[in-house]
């Protein structure tokens, strides 16, 4: 994702807070030990985050040819870039 947070990480955070919320909602079954005490165990913590609202830049395929002494340089538009492909094709057959 783009905070370097993989979706696995989070929804295991997800899973062991509604395994607490279970948890605190049922009584402890005498036959069974605690294997960490409340206060061990990480809490989650809910984190707000600023939303970017930025416009795309639309960006250009961008090819410069050289040949000898001779310089070309094309910008294509991103939207056509199959056409650019077919284009260079033809181009270095």
């Amino acid at each position: 994702m783009s905070h370097g947070v993989n979706a696995n990480i989070v929804h295991g955070w997800r899973k062991l807070a509604r395994e607490r919320e279970g948890a605190a909602m049922s009584p402890p079954s005498p036959t069974t030990l605690p294997a960490q005490t409340a206060a061990s165990v990480p809490q989650f913590l809910p984190v707000s985050m600023a939303q970017t609202t930025s416009t795309p830049v639309p960006v250009d395929i961008q090819i410069e040819l050289r040949r000898g002494a001779t310089a070309m340089k094309i910008t294509w538009p991103i939207a056509a870039a199959t056409e650019c492909a077919a284009w260079m094709r033809e181009l270095l057959r």
